[in-house]
C-alpha cells in the first residue's frame, strides 16, 4: 500500500496501480485499497482525456487554450497528488 502511495504521490499512476492491486493481494476485500484502486483508475483517464484537449487544442494551434488546458491540468494533479499522505 506505501509503494502505491508514493508512486500515486510522484503522478505514476499505472504504478500506482499495480502497487495497489498487489496490496489487495496481500489483503483481499479491503475497501481502503479497492477505494484508492478506482480512484487511480479515474484520475488516470481524466489525465488522458485532459492531455487529448491539449493535443487537439495544438492541432488547431490555438496555442492560448493549449496553455491554458495543461496549466488546469498542472494544478489539478498537484491537487489529487496531495490527496493521498
Amino acid at each position: 500500500m506505501d509503494k502505491g502511495d508514493e508512486a500515486f504521490r510522484e503522478g505514476h499512476w499505472q504504478q500506482a496501480q499495480r502497487n495497489y492491486k498487489r496490496a489487495l493481494g496481500l489483503n483481499p476485500g479491503s475497501a481502503h485499497i479497492e477505494d484508492r484502486i478506482d480512484l487511480v483508475g479515474n484520475v488516470s483517464q481524466q489525465v488522458e482525456a485532459a492531455r487529448a484537449n491539449i493535443d487537439a487544442a495544438i492541432q488547431r494551434q490555438n496555442w492560448n487554450k493549449a496553455m491554458s488546458l495543461a496549466r488546469d491540468l498542472d494544478r489539478y494533479i498537484e491537487e489529487i497528488k496531495s490527496m493521498v499522505r
